[in-house]
């Protein structure tokens, strides 16, 4: 995560499966990623988190991230690599507790 402020930009989640992983479990790791992550933010005081779709929208949609135009980033954080269109999650939206996964499908101890 970069930080400006209050605000962050988070870059990732990176997920490397082997081939033949379903996409379900691949996004559900990444899912998994971006929870962790959030859930670090706020004990930090980070209260707004942007990202980039990096095609990664049912990640973003389940962890509570909403479009915005790159004109609502923090002036430190614009002009990143990637497309024009961020998502961003303010700490007033809870997240859902889900159990975390593995690429192996089994749930993380």
């Amino acid at each position: 995560m970069e930080r400006a402020g209050g605000a962050a930009m988070l870059h990732g989640p990176v997920v490397v499966a082997p081939p033949g992983t379903p996409a379900e479990d691949v996004l559900g790791v990444a899912a998994d990623l971006t929870a962790e992550a959030l859930g670090l933010a706020a004990p930090g005081g980070i209260e707004t988190i942007f990202a980039r779709p990096q095609s990664l929208d049912r990640v973003w949609v389940r962890t509570g991230f909403i479009p915005v135009p790159e004109a609502e980033l923090p002036r430190p954080l614009r002009g990143r690599p990637g497309l024009a269109v961020e998502h961003r999650r303010s700490r007033r939206l809870p997240l859902r507790p889900r159990p975390r996964r593995t690429l192996t499908g089994g749930a993380a101890a």
